[in-house]
């Protein structure tokens, strides 16, 4: 049977995991907020770059939307790296539920009873 101070650490470790895995999902789910925001803004900027009235106006949301750009690559990466993150973390945890779930059985005599008739 496992020690009280084993159960303990092991609920630890349990909670420190589950505690860093829900922080780089919801780290993920607001890098993809980001990510759907960018993109909405690279939308409107696109549109505002092609109905500018003149050529200087133009050239100015034409560099405001490369710079969106820039930082939409960056964050897909970002976003990338955080789902990378999170899958190591999951193979962490089906690794360790696998080593204990494997059990080894094991005989040892208790007792021997002997006995004669007569």
């Amino acid at each position: 049977m496992e020690s009280m101070g084993g159960v303990t650490d092991y609920h630890a470790k349990y909670l420190a995991h589950e505690l860093t895995r829900r922080c780089a999902e919801d780290r993920r789910a607001s890098l993809k907020a980001e990510l759907d925001e960018l993109d909405a803004t690279i939308k409107e900027t696109k549109k505002a770059a092609r109905l500018a009235p003149n050529l200087p106006e133009k050239l100015e949301r034409q560099r405001a939307l490369r710079q969106l750009e820039k930082k939409r690559t960056e964050a897909w990466k970002t976003f990338d790296d955080a789902a990378r993150e999170i899958d190591k973390q999951k193979d962490v945890l089906l690794d360790e539920i696998s080593r204990r779930l494997e059990q080894t059985l094991e005989q040892e005599p208790l007792f021997s009873l002997r006995w004669t008739l007569s």
